[in-house]
């Protein structure tokens, strides 16, 4: 892969990493508050509710982000020089096909010119082998 878009690959690898560990320590801070509720066999207290509600709008928020970091990996590798490269050599390509695809409509039609000649022909040498006979 070329370095441009291995380093944009990369980058992004390191942010969702990052993402993932943050979404990790808020998951483990509200089965924290959970785990100490259960243990001491009561519900959560209005403050314990109110930091998990936080905690929950933070891991959303960070959840929110791992889709903004693929759309952004996704526009850069899309803006990349690698990319635009790649997108010039299959329009090259598409061209040659399509001139490729004008030939062969081009042969077809005079294959078809042809095969009417030889079915014409083939009407004459046999009418003319009926005649002498």
């Amino acid at each position: 892969m070329r370095p441009e878009l291995q380093a944009i690959i990369d980058q992004g690898l390191e942010a969702r990493s990052r993402l993932a560990e943050l979404d990790n320590r808020i998951e483990d801070e509200i089965r924290s508050l959970r785990r100490k509720a259960f243990d001491e066999n009561r519900e959560l207290t209005p403050e314990e509710q109110d930091r998990r509600r936080a905690l929950r709008a933070a891991q959303s928020e960070g959840r929110d982000a791992f889709a903004l970091l693929a759309f952004d990996r996704l526009k850069l590798i899309d803006q990349s020089s690698e990319l635009q490269r790649l997108s010039n050599e299959l329009a090259l390509v598409n061209a040659g096909l399509e001139d490729d695809l004008r030939e062969l409509q081009r042969i077809r039609e005079v294959a078809a010119q042809a095969a009417q000649v030889a079915d014409a022909l083939v009407k004459v040498v046999t009418a003319l082998a009926k005649a002498a006979v």
